[in-house]
């Protein structure tokens, strides 16, 4: 009979470097300066916003996006889907936009805890549709496309060139709808 015991199992570990002091000296100066000046309270801001927006994607005011929600292609399944692109779309155009990394984690942080709140049942499915949007998110080539037939995936419709085309445009409009709240939040910059 084989022995499956541990006492040949080896573990290995990377050596855990010191804390640098410097570094936290520097976070604690950064959110010190942010907060004072205001950027961490407009950070939290922008987030509830782009949350309230997810919850009610009528209060979005943006003539293209009206346009291309009063498609005849729209119902309940569809409409969640459209929240989770969303919901996508702010995260990762927040981080690339907000070139402080204090102030995009802020506010995503700020409208995932209004998700949580308020619909934690949908903030859980944001994990899962997550999963594919970053895949076409990380192949750095034709994400817009990607992202449109990811999103026709998620939507049952995976060979419609149609909702593939739909998910595409409606990615570009949230990505920009998202580019603007963060232009009128107004962050003062050093």
């Amino acid at each position: 009979m084989t022995d499956f015991g541990d006492r040949d199992v080896k573990i290995f570990s990377k050596k855990v470097a010191e804390d640098d002091p410097e570094s936290f000296i520097r976070l604690a100066e950064d959110t010190a300066h942010h907060r004072n000046n205001g950027n961490i309270a407009k950070a939290v801001s922008l987030g509830e916003k782009i949350a309230g927006m997810i919850f009610d994607v009528n209060s979005i005011d943006d003539a293209d996006f009206k346009e291309l929600m009063s498609s005849d292609l729209i119902d309940e399944k569809i409409l969640y889907q459209v929240r989770l692109l969303l919901t996508f779309a702010a995260e990762s155009t927040v981080h690339r936009s907000l070139s402080t990394p204090l102030l995009s984690t802020t506010a995503v942080n700020a409208m995932y805890d209004c998700l949580i709140e308020h619909d934690r049942p949908f903030y859980l499915d944001t994990t899962d549709a997550f999963t594919f949007y970053y895949v076409a998110f990380r192949k750095h080539d034709r994400i817009v496309e990607r992202i449109g037939r990811r999103f026709a995936m998620l939507c049952g419709k995976e060979g419609d060139e149609e909702f593939r085309r739909f998910g595409s445009g409606l990615y570009m409009i949230l990505c920009r709808v998202v580019e603007s709240e963060i232009e009128k939040s107004d962050f003062i910059s050093d």
